[in-house]
C-alpha cells in the first residue's frame, strides 16, 4: 500500500480527491480490504468536460498497482 504513491498519480492527472484511505469491508466470513477513493464533485465534472465516455467513478481496487491500472485510465485535467 502506499498512499503517496497514488496521490503522485492523482496529482500529474490533475485530480484532487475528497477521501483517499484503506478501507476493509465485512464480507460473509471475512474482512476484505481495499482502497476507498472519492474525486471531489469539481474534478469529477472537468473530467466528464475531458471525457464524456468516462463511467469508472466507483473504482474496486484491492491494492495500490490496482489504483495505479486505474488512475491512469482517467483523463488528465486541469482543475485551475
Amino acid at each position: 500500500m502506499s498512499k503517496r504513491q497514488i496521490e503522485r498519480a492523482l496529482r500529474a492527472k490533475g485530480v484532487e480527491c475528497e477521501t483517499l484511505e484503506y478501507t476493509y469491508q465485512v464480507c460473509p466470513g471475512e474482512l476484505v480490504g481495499g482502497w476507498d477513493i472519492v474525486i471531489t464533485e469539481r474534478c469529477e465534472q472537468l473530467i466528464a468536460v475531458c471525457d464524456p465516455d468516462f463511467d469508472d467513478w466507483e473504482p474496486d481496487c484491492r491494492n495500490t498497482e490496482e489504483v495505479l491500472q486505474w488512475v491512469e485510465t482517467l483523463p488528465t485535467i486541469s482543475a485551475s
